[in-house]
């Protein structure tokens, strides 16, 4: 339990120092739908040259932020061997940093409507990676080995996906047009508006784990990463059908038809409530029935946790498609104050409720605060769109 917990909380820290990004990419993505529309092959290679020096800074950022957190890593994980803590942690943060390196080569291909292309690299290498893990698990148990599978998989599923840019759209290696001090100032205010969305979103999505980790354990940490693992995976699902949608969204708004604008937003709303609804009933239902046949019934939360984790998933992926009206249409100033209410309401009411209630206590301070926006964000939408 102690080791799921330790891998569970480091792909949390990671995952929160990559704030660094600063919403550059969303910006960037939305920037880029005209010039693709009118094959302004000059703007989309300014475009993709300033996305790669910032990406390269980026990464160099996260390292050091990952760097000055070293410290503190003691704090989160309890007795564990300090230095297997710090192992992992490096490895992890040296994953992350290869990461940003190819990130502005998948943003092209997103921007195109191309993003099948990045889904299916991804899943193939996915699916290549756990299953040499669990080999590793059965016949060997080594933690580090077991990472370093994860770090080959990022290294080949990014060069592939570099490989296929750079073929398909050559006319990217003139790296000699640079983009206007114009458009980088325009560039800079969306970058400014997405910052506290980004950062409110990370806080909130990460919170849970850390919150856990220091009032309850590190162990209770790794059983809930069983239960986020199946949460995270099945919204995953969701957010890539949904997802699919966004080139489109950003290419009718450029179109300025706000009528069909706003049948395909109602249309979208439904079909992403039916089928979040129908997911939260399932998962309720079954998940505490496919744990114990899964990792062992060690693992298990009780099983109004287990309802209270459904009815969270429920709320998080019915707001999910919100977000991507929000990229679609370029909302971003109406959304950037949201999230960081969210999380500070999130943190508030989790820690008042787990004094009383235990792990209960932090869930439901995550679902009453889902529940708060998720009736302000449709009027939000609809008050600015339509």
């Amino acid at each position: 339990i102690e080791l799921s917990g330790l891998n569970s909380l480091c792909t949390t820290i990671i995952s929160s120092l990559s704030i660094a990004e600063l919403g550059i990419g969303d910006a960037i993505t939305f920037n880029l739908y005209k010039p693709l529309a009118e094959n302004n092959k000059k703007r989309i290679v300014a475009l993709m040259g300033y996305f790669k020096r910032i990406y390269v800074f980026i990464a160099c950022l996260i390292v050091l932020l990952g760097i000055l957190f070293i410290p503190f890593l003691p704090y989160f994980t309890n007795n564990l061997d300090y230095f297997m803590v710090l192992g992992v942690f490096i490895i992890f943060l040296f994953n992350s940093f290869i990461s940003y390196f190819f990130s502005y080569k998948r943003v092209m291909l997103f921007s195109n409507q191309k993003d099948y292309l990045i889904s299916s690299i991804h899943y193939i290498f996915y699916f290549v990676q756990n299953v040499l893990q669990i080999i590793v698990l059965i016949f060997t148990r080594n933690i580090y080995l077991f990472l370093l599978i994860m770090v080959l998989a990022t290294l080949g599923e990014n060069f592939l996906i570099s490989y296929i840019v750079d073929k398909k759209y050559v006319f990217l290696r003139n790296n000699k047009i640079t983009l206007d001090r114009k458009s980088k100032k325009e560039l800079f205010h969306d970058v400014k508006s997405t910052l506290m969305f980004k950062l409110g979103r990370l806080i909130t999505e990460n919170e849970d784990n850390l919150i856990i980790s220091f009032f309850i354990g590190v162990s209770n940490v790794g059983i809930y990463a069983n239960y986020l693992l199946i949460m995270t995976s099945l919204r995953s699902i969701l957010l890539k059908i949904f997802k699919s949608c966004l080139a489109s969204l950003g290419n009718l708004n450029a179109e300025k038809d706000d009528n069909y604008n706003f049948v395909i937003t109602n249309a979208l709303v439904f079909i992403n409530l039916v089928i979040s609804g129908f997911v939260m009933v399932e998962f309720s239902l079954l998940i505490n029935r496919f744990i114990p046949l899964w990792v062992g019934s060690k693992y298990l939360f009780d099983d109004n946790i287990a309802i209270l984790l459904g009815f969270i998933m429920f709320l998080q992926c019915s707001r999910a498609i919100f977000s991507t009206f929000r990229d679609g249409f370029g909302l971003f100033r109406v959304f950037n104050w949201r999230t960081l209410a969210e999380a500070f309401a999130n943190f508030i009411l989790s820690i008042i409720l787990v004094t009383r209630f235990g792990v209960y206590g932090i869930f439901l301070g995550t679902a009453i605060s889902n529940v708060i926006f998720f009736i302000i964000e449709p009027i939000m939408v609809y008050s600015y769109k339509f």
